[in-house]
């Protein structure tokens, strides 16, 4: 909860937004401020009580949102993906996410051609 700043991945505007910093991604773009909220945060204003499905496909940004929700109660039915490991220490922080999700509970039951795209269930 609170704000981050989202910048251009490339010197190309048309691209899209990160909130990875110049030490994550060496791209000297400049960024805005952007409000964000937690998942729990955001159930929490809607009233929604479950998440039957989450996607994220939110450059870069997957690994703290994984690790804050795993730190939460919330627990998606299915957990759909999209990693992002061609920044510093992208790999290594794909293999923690994979690793923690696991350890929650969350067992994976595809993954994409592009092996970038990964499907996980909770089970019940």
């Amino acid at each position: 909860d609170g704000s981050v700043q989202i910048r251009s991945q490339s010197i190309d505007k048309d691209t899209s937004g990160t909130i990875l910093g110049r030490d994550e991604l060496d791209v000297a773009t400049e960024g805005e401020s952007i409000q964000v909220k937690r998942l729990g945060t955001l159930m929490r204003e809607l009233g929604v009580d479950r998440i039957d499905l989450l996607k994220m496909d939110i450059e870069g940004a997957e690994f703290g949102v994984i690790d804050d929700l795993l730190a939460s109660a919330v627990r998606p039915k299915q957990l759909l993906v999209e990693f992002h490991r061609y920044f510093t220490s992208g790999a290594q922080k794909e293999r923690q996410a994979f690793a923690a999700l696991r350890k929650a509970g969350y067992q994976l039951f595809d993954i994409s051609p592009r092996d970038m795209e990964f499907g996980f269930l909770w089970p019940e």
